[in-house]
């Protein structure tokens, strides 16, 4: 069996070289400027947003340790991903599908283009043409895409809501709130690949089941084993305004960690049997189209969960266990005045609530236009350690139409 100490310090060598990759450089600028982008119709308190360089440098560091680990399962566990030509061209495609939309540079994607090229360009007979065969291999580019996807849901369930941003838009007449979700990480990947020559330098002993080595044939091969660096896009993009963020994250979670499952049985059982590269493939075409149809579907049915009102100031977030939370403040809530004296905007709500030492009452606007009142025995309602999130200013300035979301 390998060393682990040895495969450890094979992988974060080969990571190292790929993290200097002018690509890897693309990819973190491309993270930049989403976060950027994203940041410029988030309507989020001023006081608790992270720069965007903040958050591009959180996501390469996330990207980098999953990379490790995915790097590890794979290459410990023996999983088939057969090296080709290929995989060299996944992130320059989903860079080229990014044009298009920043979400559809998720692997997923360029993985479901890759697979259709795959079917198309096999080397097969077109009336007197042979066709090029460009070498994809369906079970190999399943089991990588599942493991990211597998990893995009775990690493959003431990984000929670946090990841989640309130922008507003316009449907119609009303004026609604929603939630977009966009998170965006660079990953370096290493492969141990297996290659039949003769060797006279030292080689890496590896496990008699290791999958790889029953690709070749010959029983006097010798085999060089050698790691290949790969920089992955692993991303997720969506936005909802007919649910509340709690079950959009839920939604997506499920999404993404039940389709990485499927990928990863699919990929693994195909690389077995053998002979099943079209319908690996259809899976892998399948599993980036029906989500995103149904998810398209689903949000137009529905009514969007949260009304903007302009009197007032609306909650767009209360954390939870938080002071606001224990008190019955509720996400959609409009503050309509403090003791009987009205505030129009964050600024005299801030005012008003530094007037008092000892407590005073908050009259809420519901989104089911029930009226409520909330007697506060002290705080300040509008301090970080409160726990609420607020329009700062009216949000003229932020509404999008829902046909551009």
């Amino acid at each position: 069996m390998i060393n682990v100490l040895e495969l450890l310090f094979m992988i974060l060598q080969s990571l190292s070289t790929a993290i200097i990759d002018m690509f890897y450089f693309m990819t973190a600028f491309v993270a930049f400027m989403t976060v950027y982008r994203f940041g410029q119709f988030g309507i989020i308190d001023g006081n608790r947003v992270k720069h965007a360089r903040a958050l591009t440098i959180e996501y390469i560091v996330q990207g980098i340790v999953i990379g490790v680990l995915l790097s590890c399962v794979v290459v410990y566990l023996g999983m088939p991903i057969i090296y080709s030509d290929y995989l060299y061209f996944l992130l320059p495609l989903s860079f080229i599908l990014g044009f298009y939309h920043i979400r559809f540079t998720n692997l997923i994607y360029s993985s479901s283009m890759m697979a259709i090229l795959g079917l198309v360009l096999n080397g097969q007979v077109v009336g007197d043409q042979i066709m090029p065969d460009i070498g994809v291999n369906p079970s190999g580019l399943a089991l990588v895409t599942g493991l990211l996807m597998l990893s995009i849901g775990l690493l959003m369930t431990l984000t929670g809501t946090k990841s989640l941003m309130p922008i507003a838009a316009v449907d119609g007449q009303r004026k609604v709130l929603g939630f977009a979700m966009q998170r965006f990480w660079p990953v370096p990947l290493v492969l141990l690949s297996a290659v039949k020559i003769v060797v006279t330098g030292e080689t890496v002993d590896m496990p008699n089941w290791w999958p790889m080595l029953t690709l070749s044939t010959g029983d006097d091969a010798s085999f060089s084993m050698f790691l290949l660096p790969l920089l992955l896009i692993m991303s997720h993009g969506s936005v909802s305004f007919g649910q509340s963020p709690k079950e959009h994250l839920r939604h997506q979670c499920l999404q993404q960690i039940g389709g990485g499952i499927v990928l990863i049985l699919v990929g693994y059982i195909g690389s077995q049997i053998g002979h099943v590269e079209i319908m690996i493939a259809l899976i892998l075409i399948l599993v980036a189209a029906v989500p995103e149809v149904y998810w398209n579907y689903r949000e137009l049915g529905k009514p969007p969960c949260y009304i903007i009102d302009e009197t007032g100031v609306m909650i767009i977030g209360v954390e939870e266990g938080s002071i606001a939370s224990s008190y019955g403040f509720e996400l959609g809530d409009c503050i309509l005045s403090i003791d009987d004296n009205e505030v129009k905007d964050w600024g005299q709500l801030s005012r008003r609530a530094k007037m008092y030492k000892e407590g005073y009452r908050i009259k809420l606007l519901r989104q089911n236009k029930k009226f409520i009142t909330i007697q506060l025995d002290q705080g300040d309602i509008t301090d970080d350690g409160f726990g609420l999130r607020s329009m700062v200013t009216k949000p003229s300035n932020y509404y999008l139409s829902l046909i551009h979301i």
